[in-house]
């Protein structure tokens, strides 16, 4: 047999997961379309008070010059945590089924390896069905609720969230998560995907407005009701910082104005995203071009705040 090829498995089981009831897994990973999915996952471990049950192997994920471990000191000892991927278990309060979470920083390598092993792992713990988040950065005002859409065959988690599926119309670059979904929808699972759409030209990630929505939709989804308390600063901070930079900033105060009017004239914002943002930047040009030369009128706004 060639060296090289790994005989053992992929993930490390941390603890015992036998026996759940009709499990219902929630995956997600962070890193090039951004961090809101994994940090939601991660805060609802917390907020579920989850316990660990597999961890897949980092060595063969990740390029650690890239995605670096960190070093902390435990008890005056020096310890590295890894960067990785971890399989959580939880029965939260109001749910009337267990919960696997998958979630961790996307991988560099193996991506159809990871899918196939957590298949193998989701089957053998009885998982039929499985949610898988991303976030997108879209032409939405950050004063209005925010989208969220579900695409997939999961239309009782669909009607319990009060969102109607929708086709998939992406087509491009994949994440680790799109591979994810399409490799466990080939192999059986019951697939949806949650689709967070958060203003593309506010610099905020993980958003946590964008955290919140998930939750939201994931709470009707299962029947939980899980506290958003230690969120809500990291809202009002978000907010304070996208006041600071509209009223610092004519041209994007009129971006923003005309994304409210599209959004307000829109049948169904949450469900038909993708606003005509090339519309709202004709007319921040037209505003700047009238601004040109004037005392404070670049209307650049502030770069920290601003894609």
């Amino acid at each position: 047999m060639d060296p090289l090829v790994r005989t053992e498995p992929l993930f490390k089981t941390l603890q015992d997961a036998s026996a759940l009831d009709a499990p219902l897994l929630l995956a997600a990973f962070g890193g090039s379309a951004g961090m809101t999915p994994a940090a939601t996952l991660e805060y609802l471990a917390q907020q579920w008070d989850a316990r660990p049950i597999a961890d897949f192997d980092p060595d063969d994920l990740y390029d650690f010059t890239v995605a670096r471990p960190n070093v902390l000191i435990d008890e005056g000892e020096r310890v590295v945590e890894w960067p990785g991927v971890r399989l959580w278990h939880a029965r939260p309060r109001g749910s009337d089924r267990d919960i696997l979470l998958l979630e961790g920083r996307e991988p560099h390598f193996r991506w159809q390896h990871l899918a196939t092993a957590v298949g193998e792992v989701a089957r053998a713990l009885g998982v039929t069905e499985a949610v898988v988040l991303n976030s997108y950065s879209a032409g939405v005002p950050h004063t209005r609720r925010i989208p969220v859409t579900l695409t997939g065959d999961m239309t009782v988690f669909a009607a319990r969230a009060g969102i109607q599926p929708n086709p998939p119309r992406y087509q491009g670059p994949a994440t680790a998560s799109m591979v994810l979904a399409v490799a466990l929808r080939e192999a059986g699972f019951k697939t949806a995907s949650l689709n967070v759409l958060a203003p593309f030209y506010l610099a905020v990630d993980p958003n946590p407005h964008a955290i919140g929505a998930l939750i939201e939709v994931i709470d009707r989804g299962i029947g939980t009701r899980t506290s958003v308390e230690a969120i809500e600063p990291h809202r009002a901070a978000v907010d304070q910082q996208a006041v600071a930079a509209i009223q610092a900033s004519p041209g994007l105060a009129l971006f923003v104005a005309n994304l409210e009017r599209q959004h307000d004239e829109a049948p169904d914002p949450g469900s038909a995203p993708g606003f005509r943002t090339d519309e709202v930047l004709a007319d921040v040009e037209a505003l700047l071009a009238r601004h040109k030369g004037e005392p404070g009128g670049s209307g650049t706004g502030p770069t920290t705040q601003v894609r």
